[in-house]
Formats: C-alpha cells, sequence, structure tokens
C-alpha cells in the first residue's frame, strides 16, 4: 500500500507545479498511530491529519473545490478545519 503512495508521490512531484512539505491523510489510516507512522517513513513527509476527525469525503469535497475554482487553496488550507502533526 505505502508503495503504490510512494509512486503516486513521485507521479506527483513529476507533474504538479509544486507540492507541501506535509501530507494531510484523512479515513481510516488517520486513526492509527501505527500507520501514519509507516506513511511518514516511507513518503519522507511529516504526515497531519484534520482535527476534529472527518473522513475522506471532506478531503475529497476540499480537493475537489480547488480543482474547479470554487475556493482558493489557502481557504481550503485554513478556517475550515485544523490539522495536527501526527508523524
Amino acid at each position: 500500500m505505502n508503495v503504490s503512495r510512494e509512486r503516486g508521490l513521485e507521479a506527483a512531484r513529476k507533474g504538479a507545479q509544486s507540492l507541501d512539505d506535509e501530507l494531510i491523510v484523512v479515513g481510516g489510516a488517520a486513526h492509527s498511530d501505527l500507520w501514519m507512522q509507516i506513511i511518514a517513513d516511507v513518503t519522507g513527509y511529516p504526515v497531519h491529519a484534520i482535527e476534529p476527525e472527518v473522513e475522506a469525503a471532506m478531503g475529497a469535497a476540499l480537493l475537489a473545490a480547488v480543482g474547479v475554482g470554487m475556493i482558493e487553496r489557502e481557504a481550503a488550507q485554513g478556517g475550515w478545519v485544523t490539522s495536527i502533526e501526527r508523524a
């Protein structure tokens, strides 16, 4: 699973204008200290989770809203939710 995450990050690095310096994980893995540490170890990125707990639907909605220009990236990053460093 984490090998595919690393491959996804490699593809993102090649195709993106820029990437953030951290990962925000939502969903089931965000509830596990072990998975959060594995993700951090494999990717080399600090890993954050969203507080209060929300599931992947919130992350997908924010990503979609930024992608279609409904909201600015800065609005998605702050004000709606707070992220906490997990690993």
